[in-house]
Formats: C-alpha cells, sequence, structure tokens
C-alpha cells in the first residue's frame, strides 16, 4: 500500500489552557507528540501540514502554516490547513490525540472521496478533530466564521456529511476508546503517557 494522495493536517494552535503548556511539545515516545503525530502521518499521506501560530521546529517536510482567519479556534485551523493543502481531501486530527491507528484513517480518506466530511462517531459522539474534510468545505467555513460561528459541527449541516458509526471503523482499532482520547489536563497525559509505554 502506497501513500494516500490526501494531506493530513495537525491542528497545533490551541492555547492549552488547561494543560498549562504547549501540548503539542509535551514529550511522547523517543520525542513529542507533534513530531509523534507529524512521523505517523508521513506513513499515511503525501503531505503533513501543522497549522500552529507559534514557531515549531519541525523536519523539513512537514510544512507550518498559521491561521489565516485567526483566533476563531479549530475551525479556522481546518480553513488554514484546507487552503494550504496540495491535495483535494485531507484527515485532520488534534495535537492532543496521539493514539491515531493508520487503518482507521485510511479508511476516513478513502470515504472522503464522495463527501464534503467524513466523521467517525465513538459512544454516540461525533469526532470532528479525527475526520477527514475536503476543500469544497471552504466556503462553507468561511461563511460561518463570518457569521460568528466557530463551531465545528456547525459545518456539518452546511455540506455533504457523512457519519462514520462504530460498527463500520471499529474492526481497524483495538481500543477505540483510547482512539479519541484528547489530553486536556496533565493528569491524563501523565495517563496516557504512562499507558503508552506499557504497552
Amino acid at each position: 500500500m502506497g501513500l494516500s494522495k490526501a494531506s493530513a493536517i495537525i491542528l497545533a494552535g490551541g492555547k492549552s489552557t488547561r494543560m498549562g503548556q504547549d501540548k503539542a511539545s509535551l514529550p511522547w515516545g523517543e520525542s513529542d507528540i507533534l513530531q509523534y503525530l507529524t512521523a505517523t502521518l508521513q506513513g499515511i499521506c503525501q503531505e503533513v501540514i501543522v497549522v500552529s501560530n507559534r514557531p515549531r521546529q519541525m523536519i523539513a517536510s512537514a510544512r507550518v502554516v498559521a491561521d489565516i482567519i485567526p483566533n476563531q479556534g479549530p475551525l479556522s485551523g481546518i480553513h488554514a490547513g484546507l487552503s494550504h493543502a496540495r491535495y483535494p481531501q485531507a484527515f485532520v486530527i488534534g495535537c492532543d490525540m496521539p493514539f491515531v491507528i493508520p487503518g482507521l484513517v485510511k479508511m476516513l480518506l478513502d470515504k472522503i472521496k464522495n463527501w464534503d466530511v467524513v466523521v467517525p462517531i465513538y459512544s454516540q459522539k461525533q469526532q470532528p478533530l479525527f475526520a477527514s474534510y475536503s476543500k469544497t468545505c471552504i466556503p462553507a467555513i468561511e461563511t460561518l466564521l463570518s457569521e460568528g460561528d466557530r463551531r465545528v459541527i456547525s459545518l456539518f449541516t452546511r455540506v455533504q456529511c457523512h457519519f462514520l458509526h462504530e460498527a463500520e471503523w471499529s474492526s481497524t482499532a483495538v481500543l477505540p476508546g483510547k482512539l479519541f482520547y484528547n489530553l486536556n489536563t496533565y493528569e491524563e497525559y501523565q495517563e496516557a503517557r504512562k499507558y503508552n509505554e506499557s504497552r
């Protein structure tokens, strides 16, 4: 299997208020979370884009871009990533979700060819920051932001969105509960790192 002809977009522009420090630079494995995600996604997609409003020291093959419409949360990060992407479709992930599984990423990118957005459902909850998006979403995102609506889920009613239910993707994940585990506090990070090192 070759690389998917798609972009991977890592959202690393959050303020990390609850964490108390930059989530992306927290140690993970042999580097940090951002570098780990970048390396993992480079094994899946032709291009990796990091959306960040602060300087990042990245490997040369990953591009760092800033928000085009700043201070509007993850939705503006998705907008910036899609705007800079070389490919029509992209997988989007938050930098605080280190348990990425390549099989599900490839499934989401395969499904996006027929939709504007493909979002997995886990425990009856949408997972908008572990989903695939098409460049066709850009005008709808710009409209939402101009209206002052920063919610990513608001996009789903304005474009052709497909929800991927758990039964459709669960075979790709050994522990689906970890897959969408995002690190908001230092205690959550410590727990996740301990689990990761015990695997």
